[in-house]
């Protein structure tokens, strides 16, 4: 589950301190919803995600160990009927990763099988569930490609993803990991997202194996290149952040963790004399959605200052789609807003909306430390799930619906009651217990739109 649901009950009570039922009329849609997409980031839907990191080899150090992660999203796979009792559904998939020189010669291929089970349909095409995975293999000390292809029902290839040359440096720093929690303990948990790190995620660690006799102090530099431009306000440029060393610490796959598929994907470290970690923590409002460099300088060989340069993206790969649109965003805020809000919110570029949009969030975030709002996160999240919920013949939009405003406002409800009344009257009612302790009674008569009823207190 998304870490959202932590705030739900908080969101709920803000939700009540500044709106009611017949605080304000729903508005008219302005704006095509969905439209106008964000123009500089990678597919936000990306099914399958893969990192390939080099290390030099626990025991042999001619021999690279590479260590290939990788998850699939369920909606990726071919489920069928499942007479297994781990799961209603299930799915065969097959990694395939190759391993070539610089000359094409294949120099290593392994294979990862594994069944995943899904519970339910909707799990079975759920975006936001994962199958992981995790492999590692030797090979002699070189410049490599790896190709690593996903295979689903046998022959057909859902997606290859290619490597670019891999290979390990005889002084300086190796490919960083990404982690979402501190990597000072036995293990942690690798962001897998090609190389690329998650906004959505509380903090923001970095991990690179360090290769040659590198001395402290080593320091980090942040600098974003391509951004949201509505975040910018709230991110902090890192130009001298200090890195730790850990020496005799290297990176090493667990046996047991090898095949099969994985809740907590985990790379452990292991005592290995004379290699050393670098640790690097990144502030809670340092990356917002966008593309980075990092820098690392170091001291040189000659006396002199060294450099390791590294590119990355941040990607929010769970954005609701009802924030794609900034106008329509902030005539789906109309439930919660002031019309006097309103009016501050909405005009100019969909940049300065939606700059206005995030600054006015602000005041609900759970996180206020952080750039990532788990509050307006879930208040769209429930837009998104609603426009198709709650469409009709008659309301195409399901947002600006009667039913839509309650989801919107309290969240969609534990228990709905469907009943048919006298003169062919379609009834729904929507329980909600803990802090709302209400009942909204929903009817529409002769396809009609559904309209809001009655509302009854829970004893």
């Amino acid at each position: 589950m998304n870490m959202v649901y932590k705030y739900v009950h908080r969101f709920f009570a803000c939700a009540l301190l500044i709106s009611s039922l017949n605080m304000y009329s729903v508005y008219s849609q302005t704006s095509k919803p969905f439209s106008n997409l964000y123009p500089v980031l990678p597919d936000i839907s990306e099914p399958f995600f893969v990192d390939c990191k080099p290390v030099i080899h626990a025991y042999d150090k001619d021999s690279l160990t590479i260590i290939c992660a990788f998850r699939i999203q369920f909606d990726a796979l071919t489920f069928t009927n499942s007479t297994s009792p781990f799961g209603e559904f299930e799915s065969n998939p097959t990694i395939e990763i190759e391993c070539r020189d610089t000359n094409g010669i294949i120099k290593y291929r392994t294979f990862w099988k594994d069944t995943v089970y899904a519970n339910s349909y909707e799990q079975s095409n759920a975006k936001n569930d994962y199958a992981y995975g995790i492999l590692d293999f030797n090979v002699v000390k070189g410049h490599y490609t790896i190709n690593i292809s996903l295979f689903d029902r046998g022959s057909q290839s859902i997606k290859r993803i290619r490597v670019p040359s891999i290979t390990i440096p005889s002084y300086g720093f190796g490919t960083p990991y990404f982690t979402e929690s501190n990597p000072s303990g036995d293990f942690f948990q690798p962001i897998i997202m090609n190389g690329n790190t998650s906004f959505t995620k509380s903090q923001q660690f970095v991990c690179i194996p360090v290769y040659g006799d590198i001395k402290k102090p080593v320091y980090a530099e942040l600098k974003r290149l391509q951004a949201y431009q509505e975040f910018s306000f709230g991110t902090k440029q890192v130009s001298a952040a200090l890195i730790e060393l850990i020496p005799d610490k290297s990176l090493e796959v667990p046996i047991a963790d090898k095949y099969h598929i994985l809740q907590d994907c985990k790379l452990m470290k292991v005592y290995k004399k004379g290699n050393t970690l670098a640790f690097i923590q990144f502030p809670e409002n340092a990356l917002a959605p966008g593309k980075y460099s990092m820098n690392i300088i170091y001291p040189g060989i000659k006396k002199k200052q060294d450099t390791a340069h590294f590119e990355f993206t941040c990607i929010w790969e769970d954005m609701p789609k009802s924030l794609i649109n900034a106008s329509y965003a902030a005539d789906i805020m109309k439930y919660i807003l002031k019309e006097d809000e309103y009016d501050t919110i909405i005009g100019g570029s969909d940049i300065e909306i939606r700059t206005r949009l995030i600054q006015w969030w602000k005041k609900l975030d759970p996180t206020p430390t952080t750039i990532y709002n788990e509050a307006m996160t879930e208040y769209f999240r429930r837009a998104d799930n609603a426009f198709t919920a709650f469409q009709t013949i008659q309301e195409s939009d399901g947002i600006m619906t009667s039913r839509g405003k309650i989801a919107l406002l309290y969240g969609f409800p534990q228990y709905i009651e469907k009943n048919i009344l006298n003169g062919n009257i379609q009834q729904e009612i929507w329980s909600y217990s803990a802090i709302l302790n209400k009942k909204f009674i929903f009817e529409q008569k002769n396809g009609e739109k559904y309209t809001l009823k009655k509302i009854v207190s829970i004893q």
